[in-house]
């Protein structure tokens, strides 16, 4: 299902039964973007197709699908075109959707510009299917030129904004020559051509009224914690005190930090290792000998505690939690 043509990768639904086809979507889009789930509102008839492409340390995204509703629980970037389990994706809205992220709820027009944080969990609804170009974006690559990346994130940027319309045709620009003549296009000019663009947004952006102001830098230090939390994860040792000391706040900090998004440092870290034990079984048992052993990759030590502390959030056993994914 999956061939190169001219650099680009495509991935399409086309072949096998509807459950199949569902499954492998997920697979395949979360490794493009991040641990996902689509719900299709028409299991029966559900069609997606994917195209990606990486240009320097960005990769350019064209997907494609009827409709479907989109939910990511677990901050793990996939790894295609992107070395760091931190990202941002540019998305170029094609037509209306609603996209919630953070307990704030964004509603997208054709033409409007929005930038997810793929480290944080999503849903994203979509009722009449989609044609959508998308740009993932490593956030320190985005950090060398904005001092605070995050002014940019989950709002909407209207597509009345004369910037927002001009990033927006770079970036249809970009993905036109990708798509007719790829070998005439400097990735590293082009990513940097992107960075430009996005300076100037962040700048329009800081100096709203209304931009959100962070005096205490929670947001970054929030991001740091769960890019280091996510990337220990097997650890079973691993503790607040841990992270703490690992990103170089105060325990208090970096309570504070979590105290924004309505949890606990200890809170997130059980929740990632639920959510990222639910997604290996989502995918069978992914290289796994056992449930079990899937419990000790993310962390847990006792086998009786994480089926309790599993049962406790989704309402089910990991085996039955296991045998419910499985294509049928």
């Amino acid at each position: 299902m999956c061939a190169m043509t001219t650099g680009w990768e495509r991935f399409s639904t086309k072949d096998g039964t509807s459950a199949k086809r569902v499954h492998l979507w997920n697979q395949y889009s979360s490794e493009t973007l991040c641990d996902l789930s689509v719900a299709p509102h028409d299991g029966s008839n559900f069609e997606a197709s994917l195209s990606r492409i990486a240009l320097g340390p960005i990769g350019f995204i064209h997907i494609k699908t009827t409709a479907a509703t989109a939910t990511c629980r677990l901050a793990t970037v996939g790894g295609w075109a992107c070395d760091r389990d931190d990202a941002l994706l540019m998305v170029v809205a094609d037509q209306r959707s609603t996209f919630q992220q953070s307990r704030s709820q964004v509603e997208l027009a054709p033409g409007d510009l929005f930038i997810r944080d793929l480290t944080q969990p999503w849903i994203h609804e979509c009722a009449e299917g989609m044609d959508r170009l998308m740009v993932k974006i490593p956030y320190s690559f985005l950090s060398s030129r904005i001092a605070d990346p995050t002014v940019l994130v989950d709002n909407a940027m209207d597509s009345n904004n004369p910037m927002v319309r001009m990033m927006v045709s770079v970036l249809q620009s970009i993905s036109q020559t990708l798509e007719s003549e790829p070998q005439t296009l400097n990735g590293a000019i082009a990513a940097n051509l992107i960075l430009d663009c996005a300076q100037m947004l962040s700048h329009q952006a800081s100096h709203e009224p209304n931009s959100r102001e962070d005096p205490a830098n929670n947001s970054n230090v929030r991001r740091k914690a769960m890019c280091y939390i996510n990337r220990h994860l097997e650890d079973s040792e691993l503790s607040v005190t841990q992270v703490a000391t690992q990103i170089g706040v105060g325990q208090r900090s970096l309570q504070r930090a979590f105290f924004e998004i309505g949890e606990t440092p200890k809170q997130f870290i059980q929740s990632q290792r639920l959510d990222r034990a639910a997604a290996t079984l989502k995918r069978g048992l992914g290289g796994h000998t056992s449930i079990f052993d899937i419990a000790l990759s993310v962390g847990f030590s006792d086998a009786s505690h994480f089926s309790r502390t599993f049962s406790r959030k989704f309402g089910v056993s990991p085996r039955q939690y296991l045998v419910s994914s499985l294509p049928h």
